[in-house]
């Protein structure tokens, strides 16, 4: 699908290796930017997070940066495009590399999260989908420095990072205040939704099912990206 559409905006991905699916529309749907006045999206790919975080608060000034070639030319459309096109900045480049120029109230990704996987044939699709460009030790450590005093870091991984993430947030000083337990069906965990703070918070923890048995969407689902999707889902 060369084009996904929202209710508020769309999505060209004609040429990034990855598209939009349902990782990045739970994330994004859950992603709390209430009362933030800056974000930075590390490794915006088509830029959907950015937007979703834009349609939710439309005071929010997003600056995004980029690595991949192909990403980038979607992304600049769909920024342009979008009814929040003054509030959007994408660079090229290499995150651990780029200089930014301030800190941020709210930093999120959808990180390349396989660790020492088998590489493919594309550059494109390992710079998406391996980490090996960005390790996670790495991506830590400038994201503390990143953060505003009152900053919150957003992060979505493979239930199996779950305990290593924790250990690094924990070396650089970030705490978890919040926790979703993403299910792909009832009773199994496929995804964690990590959100930390530099500050001491109370922990929130919850659960949430993608799917019932039957392979249908769940209720919570729907009601959750029921302000994204631009089309009635069953």
């Amino acid at each position: 699908m060369s084009v996904f559409r929202f209710k508020e905006f769309e999505i060209f991905q004609a040429n990034a290796a990855l598209k939009v699916g349902t990782d990045a529309m739970i994330f994004g749907a859950f992603l709390n930017a209430e009362g933030k006045k800056s974000a930075l999206d590390i490794g915006a790919g088509t830029g959907v997070l950015s937007l979703m975080a834009a349609q939710r608060n439309k005071d929010l000034k997003i600056e995004a940066i980029e690595i991949e070639e192909a990403a980038i030319r979607d992304c600049l459309l769909n920024f342009e495009n979008s009814n929040w096109s003054k509030h959007l900045k994408l660079y090229k480049g290499d995150f651990l590399q780029f200089q930014f120029k301030k800190k941020f109230d709210i930093i999120f990704t959808n990180p390349p999260f396989y660790y020492n996987g088998l590489l493919s044939d594309s550059n494109a699709a390992n710079l998406a989908k391996h980490n090996n460009a960005l390790p996670f030790e790495k991506l830590f450590e400038k994201v503390a420095k990143l953060l505003s005093s009152c900053g919150d870091f957003w992060i979505i991984i493979p239930f199996e990072l779950g305990s290593f993430i924790l250990s690094l947030a924990s070396s650089v000083g970030l705490m978890e205040f919040q926790r979703i337990n993403v299910c792909a069906k009832p009773g199994r965990i496929s995804r964690l939704i990590f959100c930390f703070s530099n500050t001491v918070k109370s922990l929130k923890e919850e659960s949430f099912t993608i799917r019932d048995t039957s392979g249908k969407y769940t209720q919570e689902y729907k009601v959750l990206t029921q302000d994204f999707h631009g089309i009635t889902i069953q």
